[in-house]
């Protein structure tokens, strides 16, 4: 099951036409809001984003840290904490092994689960299992390849995997950017058409969350935590 640590971090977000996934990161007494770039780029900032949480849904003024310069990553920040602090989910890949289990939660085509519980509504992330199935590293640009089926809407999840020692809370691993494509001929009658399908390899590919770290490290202009 994932834990609490993990689902109230993760958001769905609005920006005009486009959906995704974002999620809560930490930093150094300072939150984050971490997404994928295609799910921003292009967007002038500072703006004003709608995000949903299990809780809650509203309307913040987002202003840009930055966008990750060689991979599908973005960070932004606001001047509200969007989800508790008491409970952190660390950025990191420290003891992920070559081969495990890992999850990826978030919203894809809008979906949520809604449970009532003692007279709340909570509106949940979808979660997702794959296989880690490859790391690889060039050009200092790390990235996580997951064999799992990703949907549209997924963008900017995270990618999560249990702390070793602790199966009851989860680190973040990477950030989902989306899947590998794979074109089929279509088949009429038996027999290969001139036009191809598109269609879902099942093999995704997600960054590392250190090129978040990365970005803020560069501006690190959150919002401050009071502990």
């Amino acid at each position: 099951m994932i834990s609490n640590n993990v689902l109230n971090r993760v958001r769905r977000i609005e920006c005009g036409n486009l959906q995704g996934t974002a999620f809560t990161l930490d930093y150094q007494n300072k939150q984050y809001l971490v997404t994928a770039k295609h799910v921003v780029e292009g967007s002038q900032f500072p703006r004003t984003m709608r995000l949903v949480s299990p809780l809650w849904a509203d309307e913040f003024d987002f202003r840009l840290i930055g966008l990750s310069p060689h991979t599908d990553i973005a960070v932004l920040a606001c001047d509200t904490l969007l989800s508790p602090t008491e409970v952190e989910c660390p950025a990191t890949i420290e003891g992920l092994t070559y081969g495990q289990d890992v999850y990826f939660v978030g919203y894809p085509y809008g979906l949520e689960g809604i449970i009532e519980s003692k007279g709340e509504i909570y509106r949940l992330p979808l979660v997702k299992k794959a296989c880690l199935s490859t790391f690889t590293e060039e050009s200092d640009v790390g990235v996580l390849v997951l064999d799992g089926h990703n949907n549209r809407g997924f963008s900017g999840a995270p990618v999560v995997y249990q702390v070793p020692g602790n199966s009851r809370l989860y680190n973040f691993a990477g950030v989902i950017s989306g899947y590998i494509p794979e074109y089929e001929p279509a088949r009429i009658g038996g027999v290969d058409g001139e036009f191809q399908l598109l269609q879902n390899s099942g093999i995704i590919i997600a960054y590392n969350i250190r090129h978040a770290i990365e970005v803020i490290t560069d501006n690190p202009d959150g919002s401050i935590i009071s502990r």
